[in-house]
């Protein structure tokens, strides 16, 4: 119990933080990809988004991480087993990863959804493995709020493995929109020309259901053109029938550069900031912070001259 009620103490509970701030360079929200849903948006107590926030603990051994894992697993708490995976369940361990991935079942939701998370930032290469065997788990992909998590948990480890998940029952209605939402997202990191032909696949049902309902805009605009633009390097904004002449001239020499390309400027800070870790947010988040107080101090002294 040393080393379980040690990790605890020291990393006591803190209060939910808001989502990241877009950088300074982000001067409105298009053209952003919506930030992973750390956050519910109801006070229901069924839902994943209660419990407490416990800094990440990233220098602990394995047998240290498996000992406090156990030890939570005993006190029968579930949110003092959410707040032990929060802050144990990213060290990169092939056991670690084991032990956090049979979590993904557990009964509490908060318990599944700090699971996904610690997964999801866990750099251990077992971990795309535990997530890939999730693909029917109903507690995970029937729930919006986890199922969203653990399709951008898939699209930050960037694993070709994961694109029959993230291609599968691709739609721009129903309960499962903001799923679809997600894999949209994901579908940038996968370099692959089968993500694009997903993507323009999307586009051209969405162009379609546009016309039977009498134009508007399409469904996930910004988010289709950003992750093709990721994908392709071309930036045709939101305009379908641009996108879908340029893929049929293109696409029988189509081949997906291996490295990202440069980015609009707004584009590219919030791509940059979907993928950061909670640790690179914050640490974003107070640059954005100091660089704003910053601009405050130069228009006050502007203005008194």
């Amino acid at each position: 119990m040393l080393i379980f009620a040690t990790i605890l103490s020291i990393y006591a509970p803190v209060a939910p933080q808001d989502p990241p701030p877009p950088t300074p360079e982000v001067e409105s929200e298009q053209d952003v990809p919506p930030p992973s849903p750390d956050k519910g948006k109801d006070n229901r107590d069924s839902k994943p988004d209660k419990g407490p926030e416990v800094e990440p603990i990233q220098h602990v051994s394995p047998a240290e991480a498996l000992k406090a894992l156990e030890d939570a697993v005993k006190e029968k708490d579930p949110t003092l087993l959410a707040s032990t995976i929060q802050a144990v369940g990213r060290t990169p361990d092939k056991g670690v990863t084991k032990e956090v991935a049979g979590f993904l079942r557990h009964k509490d939701p908060f318990v599944r959804m700090e699971a996904v998370k610690a997964l999801r930032y866990n750099e251990d290469p077992s971990v795309v493995a535990h997530l890939l065997r999730q693909k029917k788990n109903k507690t995970i992909i029937e729930d919006p709020e986890i199922g969203q998590e653990y399709i951008y948990a898939l699209g930050q480890h960037a694993d070709k493995k994961a694109l029959p998940i993230l291609t599968d029952d691709l739609r721009t209605s129903g309960p499962e929109k903001d799923i679809t939402r997600a894999k949209v997202i994901s579908l940038g990191r996968i370099r692959e020309a089968a993500s694009v032909e997903a993507l323009m696949g999307l586009m051209t049902s969405s162009r379609k259901g546009n016309r039977r309902r009498g134009g508007g805009e399409m469904p996930f605009a910004n988010e289709l053109r950003t992750s093709l633009a990721v994908l392709t390097g071309e930036d045709l904004g939101t305009s379908s029938s641009e996108w879908q002449a340029w893929w049929n001239d293109s696409k029988r020499k189509f081949k997906v550069d291996k490295e990202e390309p440069t980015l609009p400027r707004r584009m590219q800070a919030g791509w940059t900031m979907q993928w950061l870790t909670p640790e690179e947010r914050d640490s974003a988040r107070k640059r954005v912070k100091k660089a704003l107080d910053g601009l405050g101090g130069l228009g006050g002294e502007k203005g008194e001259d």
